[in-house]
């Protein structure tokens, strides 16, 4: 069986995580290859690290390595770790036939998660690095054009901090002063925002949270 680990060199984790895999893999007799391409290569399975830069290569047989959904922590980028067969969040198979409903306390405690929020005056929109799994949008100006021209309340912009890995929890409650609500693409940010406010989505095939629309 050849199979292909397909990791972006300029990604740090990416290669390295690899590198892991690979190691693993060919202790088990395969023959495995790590390649930089965003574009299929022949093998019999492919193992794509991470689920934004390899769309093209989707459409095969393929294992998803996807990181860092929930915590706050450094540590935690490491330690969520997901591992499914073609496809990621709720469009891949897990293989898990039980799944203890308490695994996510040690990241997120129920007692942390608050009452939605009432009142506000503008929508929070949340800016974002990519349009990332998005089918709507293939450039993040056009998704912020469409809320700015849809929306009935104010917009004010989340910007990105530049560099930001590790979302600060304090740093996000305080800029959902004043918001009624916040509307975000498909940024991990919203598991840590939905601990404190009302939550928007626009409309993400893949995303963790269901479609949810307001009139504001």
């Amino acid at each position: 069986m050849k199979i292909i680990i397909h990791a972006l060199k300029n990604v740090t984790w990416q290669p390295r995580y690899a590198n892991y895999i690979a190691t693993g893999i060919r202790r088990h007799g395969h023959n495995v290859h790590i390649s930089s391409s965003t574009r299929p290569e022949p093998c019999d399975i492919s193992i794509l690290m991470g689920p934004n830069s390899f769309k093209s290569i989707e459409k095969r047989t393929h294992i998803m390595i996807n990181r860092k959904l929930i915590g706050n922590n450094p540590r935690d980028v490491h330690d969520t770790v997901a591992v499914s067969w073609n496809g990621f969040n709720g469009r891949g198979t897990f293989c898990v036939n039980e799944v203890d409903p308490t695994r996510l306390d040690r990241y997120i405690k129920p007692s942390d998660i608050e009452d939605w929020r009432t009142g506000g005056k503008h929508l929070l929109l949340i800016e974002q690095s990519n349009t990332g799994r998005s089918t709507q949008y293939n450039r993040l100006n056009n998704y912020y054009q469409k809320v700015r021209s849809t929306a009935t309340s104010k917009v004010v912009i989340r910007k990105k901090p530049i560099g930001e890995s590790n979302i600060n929890p304090t740093a996000v409650r305080k800029g959902l002063i004043g918001a009624k609500a916040v509307v975000n693409l498909n940024s991990t940010i919203y598991v840590t925002i939905s601990l404190f406010i009302f939550f928007l989505l626009t409309s993400t095939i893949s995303s963790l949270l269901a479609k949810v629309w307001k009139k504001i």
